[in-house]
């Protein structure tokens, strides 16, 4: 939670769910400064497994999170680098989120 608002400034979107894994979600358009991934068809498809995959890959440092999730979402380098950062700022909590395998819990 700590770290939506920072990405929805940089985003211009609000990130799904952390159940919505299976599918692509119609996610809000917020209104803010940033617009990095507005209008980019696919960054919050398979949202959750994604971050969770790059988290691991990248041990959730910038940049390599950001350039994962580009190539996992099929965005662009802006768009990667805010869903990079989110991940950045979240592995602060990793440890009582269960790595990533328990996103829905309320510890997170």
């Amino acid at each position: 939670e700590k770290c939506v608002p920072s990405f929805e400034a940089c985003a211009g979107v609000t990130p799904p769910a952390p159940t919505a894994s299976i599918a692509a979600n119609t996610s809000q358009v917020t209104t803010s400064a940033g617009d990095a991934c507005v209008g980019q068809t696919g960054w919050d498809a398979d949202f959750t497994e994604h971050m969770h995959m790059c988290g691991l890959r990248s041990v959730g440092a910038m940049p390599a999170a950001g350039s994962c999730m580009a190539k996992m979402q099929g965005v662009s380098t802006d768009c990667g680098n805010c869903l990079g950062d989110l991940i950045s700022c979240g592995r602060h909590c990793a440890s009582q989120c269960c790595l990533g395998n328990c996103p829905a819990s309320e510890a997170c």
